[in-house]
């Protein structure tokens, strides 16, 4: 099992005659027999030998020391069975003490017992770190994670696997959730420690690497929610999209709509589109949703697509359409009214019939076949008198 062992060096700079130098006048370390390991202090490499203090202690595999901790304190990491202080003496031999420390527990890796996936806005995500040993926790600590957010403490005290709930707030979002840093985890003013009363160490697998929650887990965090690019009524084969269009007086016996969407959706069925009575659904997994129902007598008709609730229209991370508000469009439908004036008369079926010899036109194209023909003339002489 690799453990930390953290040492206060408290006589780094008492430097006598005699001493072992790395050339830059800061006297060598000596930890008691024992493997060699490299090291570096202030600038100062030295050669690093380590054993247990005291009779019948394990031997060490090996030391190193990496990093400093704080002033004047460095963590090495060491493969051992048991905890033990170590002593260091100069390395002349002279028995002071330089310094001295116990193995403390320290972060063994993190994970997540949420399912890999993709999750959005409200979902909670449950996030493990274990130690190496058992660890008692007073407080909230707290886990900054690189999507923004930041887990909190839930559970796990007095055992080696702490748990941290994620919830996922708005604007937050990860291709790869993971924590931000290896110091990411912070006591918040609360405590992590050892069987023994010692503080843990709190120092993380650096995100990304082994041992580290985004190595262990796949799980993506979106909260960009899903919008409508286009609204379109569809009409025989043809079809008209109600966004951006400066007309809603619609000349057409509607059959169907079909919504084109910012991402895929994978929520949402034939209710999800309110207003049109529809009987028929398609699409679902696409970013492209067709709703379908019987052709609609004259009328004024006021849809919603839905955003929240049973039958809310969510993307793959369950994120509702313009985040859970969804989206109206209103329209009019009379068939034949070529003009949009609310009145299907002679002067439709004259307009209809002069469009024949002119570029297409999709107002005059009534059946929705593509071509503006007698087809249509005959069609708008059958509506003729008709008043929305």
């Amino acid at each position: 099992m690799a453990h930390v062992l953290c040492l206060t060096l408290e006589g780094y700079y008492k430097a006598t005659a005699g001493l072992t130098s790395n050339g830059d006048g800061q006297p060598a370390l000596n930890f008691i027999a024992g493997t060699s390991g490299a090291s570096s202090f202030n600038g100062a490499t030295a050669t690093v030998t380590a054993t247990p203090e005291g009779a019948g202690s394990p031997v060490l595999d090996g030391v190193t020391f990496p990093v400093a901790m704080a002033d004047g304190t460095f963590a090495a990491t060491v493969t051992g069975t048991a905890d033990a202080h170590v002593l260091a003496r100069y390395a002349n031999g002279n028995p002071a003490i330089l310094a001295s420390g116990l193995f403390a527990v320290n972060v063994a890796g993190a994970s997540a017992t949420t399912a890999d996936g993709t999750y959005g806005v409200g979902s909670s995500i449950t996030i493990t770190v274990s130690f190496t040993g058992p660890v008692t926790i007073t407080g909230s600590p707290l886990l900054a994670l690189n999507s923004g957010g930041t887990a909190s403490y839930a559970s796990g005290s007095g055992t080696s696997t702490l748990s941290f709930t994620y919830t996922v707030g708005a604007g937050q979002t990860s291709p790869d959730l993971d924590y931000t840093s290896v110091t990411a985890l912070s006591l918040n003013g609360g405590t992590i420690k050892d069987a023994g009363g010692g503080d843990a160490v709190l120092i993380l697998p650096p995100p990304g690497a082994a041992g580290s929650l985004g190595a262990n887990k796949d799980i993506v965090i979106d909260t960009v929610a899903p919008t409508v690019i286009s609204y379109s009524v569809l009409f025989g084969s043809q079809s008209y999209n109600l966004i951006g269009s400066t007309r809603f007086d619609l000349p057409w016996q509607i059959t169907g709509v079909r919504v084109v969407f910012s991402k895929p959706i994978t929520s949402g069925d034939v209710n999800s589109l309110t207003g049109l009575g529809a009987t028929g659904f398609t699409g679902l997994g696409t970013n492209t949703l067709t709703w379908t129902f019987s052709p609609l007598a004259k009328g004024q008709f006021s849809t919603t697509l839905i955003g929240s609730g049973v039958d809310a229209i969510k993307d793959g991370a369950g994120n509702g359409l313009f985040a859970g508000a969804g989206f109206a469009q209103s329209f009019k439908e009379l068939p034949g009214d070529f003009n949009g004036d609310g009145f299907v008369a002679s002067n439709d079926m004259v307009l209809i019939s002069n469009a024949r010899s002119q570029p297409y036109n999709i107002f005059a194209d009534l059946d929705g076949n593509g071509a503006v023909d007698a087809n249509d003339v005959l069609l708008d002489r059958k509506w003729l008198g008709t008043l929305l």
